[in-house]
């Protein structure tokens, strides 16, 4: 989750990364890498794998028809999961902190669409 007015981490990431045809100053402003510490909220340290989790599985979406995005699908949640290597006993608390984190993204994201 990052802020509500960027693009998303791998677009991000991309812009920032150097690349021949980058001027001497455009290589100097990207050396550091994108601002994720000002873009990305303040984690808990009990919720950092589930972030890790949720960069994972943040573009695998449901959509409706004649709308946008509406939740994450369960089996990216559930693969994202596997794949952080969270340990069995752990998992399903993560699945479940996993779906309100994504709850909330998708409940902040129709908020800001309904001011526009």
């Amino acid at each position: 989750m990052a802020a509500t007015n960027r693009q998303d981490c791998k677009s991000c990431k991309a812009a920032y990364r150097i690349g021949p045809w980058d001027s001497e100053e455009s290589k100097e402003r990207k050396a550091g890498g994108p601002p994720c510490d000002t873009c990305r909220p303040k984690v808990l340290p009990g919720n950092t794998v589930v972030m890790r989790a949720y960069g994972k599985c943040d573009d695998q979406l449901i959509f409706v028809p004649m709308g946008g995005p509406v939740a994450i699908r369960l089996e990216a949640m559930e693969a994202a999961i596997r794949l952080c290597r969270i340990p069995e006993d752990e998992a399903d608390e993560a699945f479940e902190k996993l779906q309100l984190l994504s709850r909330k993204i998708f409940e902040l994201k129709r908020e800001k669409a309904d001011q526009n």
